[in-house]
């Protein structure tokens, strides 16, 4: 009988974090090829950034990562903008951006260097 209440317990609390937790709702890029700076912003509604926030965001050319960016809060509860410079970028590259909340989920957005 206690075994079968820790396992409804134990779902019970799996199931309400992974509806609590949502993954990013939207992301915005932008590049500027004068200064070789990616704007990123990424929508990401949250109760309380400091627990549930954008934990990682990466960008990959090629199969290579060029960043990988590591955070431990998110100073708004609605969205987070980031700015890269890329002093490498060239014209004809795309670039993967992926945003993952640290609870759960993830967004992907390219942009093509022109």
């Amino acid at each position: 009988m206690t075994r079968m209440i820790t396992l409804l317990a134990a779902i019970v609390l799996f199931v309400t974090a992974t509806i609590i937790a949502h993954p990013p709702s939207g992301m915005e890029l932008s590049y500027d090829n004068e200064t070789k700076i990616l704007e990123v912003l990424v929508k990401h509604n949250v109760g309380n950034p400091r627990n549930h926030f954008i934990g990682e965001v990466t960008i990959i050319n090629d199969d290579k990562q060029m960043i990988l960016h590591q955070l431990t809060k998110q100073e708004d509860a609605n969205s987070i903008m980031f700015q890269y410079r890329l002093p490498n970028a060239e014209q004809g590259m795309v670039l993967q951006v992926t945003a993952k909340c640290n609870r759960v989920g993830s967004i992907s957005k390219e942009i093509d260097i022109d």
